[in-house]
């Protein structure tokens, strides 16, 4: 783990052109069956980020939460989240960067990458939209997930489960 700490941080002074992350969050949603929609969001959002020149393909680095900074319109369904997700030992949820590769639309690319989030690394696509203006880089980026992948069994309360398939959004603000 240490070498690949090393071998990550040389890579990315490589590449100089660090991004500092202005402001930022994610938001994950999900549904409970028949019931309503569970839409928490995260203000806490961190990046270790690095783009060399004006290149957005050479965007490298890391993106992480802290997995008990999300916050619904409910405390006490956000205590069964953090429950579900055992966020006390699993405390981060981590998304490195592999690889950017612009896409036919305008402002939009292909984002793959490593996501660590409870325990397990898997593959993981994203799309985004991302523009760089006056050295402000517009970061806006979607995926699902479905969490049976990352071994999380969802809660139910009487016959009725919350959805193991999230959708996620990351909108970040970085200065060059």
């Amino acid at each position: 783990m240490k070498n690949l700490l090393l071998i990550f941080m040389i890579q990315l002074s490589l590449f100089g052109g660090s991004l500092e992350l202005e402001r930022g969050h994610i938001k994950a949603h999900t549904e409970m069956l028949l019931d309503t929609t569970i839409d928490p969001i995260n203000k806490s959002l961190m990046a270790d980020l690095a783009m060399a020149g004006s290149d957005i393909e050479s965007l490298r680095g890391r993106i992480w939460v802290d997995l008990n900074m999300f916050m619904s319109d409910m405390s006490e369904r956000d205590a069964h989240m953090y429950d579900a997700l055992e966020s006390k030992k699993f405390i981060l949820a981590t998304f490195i960067i592999d690889s950017v590769r612009k896409t036919e639309a305008a402002d939009t690319y292909e984002i793959k990458g490593k996501l660590d989030f409870h325990g397990v690394q898997k593959e993981l696509k994203s799309i985004a939209t991302i523009s760089l203006l006056n050295k402000q880089l517009s970061f806006n980026a979607t995926t699902t997930l479905n969490m049976s992948d990352y071994a999380i069994e969802m809660p139910c309360m009487m016959f009725m489960c919350v959805e193991e398939e999230v959708n996620l959004l990351v909108d970040a603000k970085f200065s060059k």
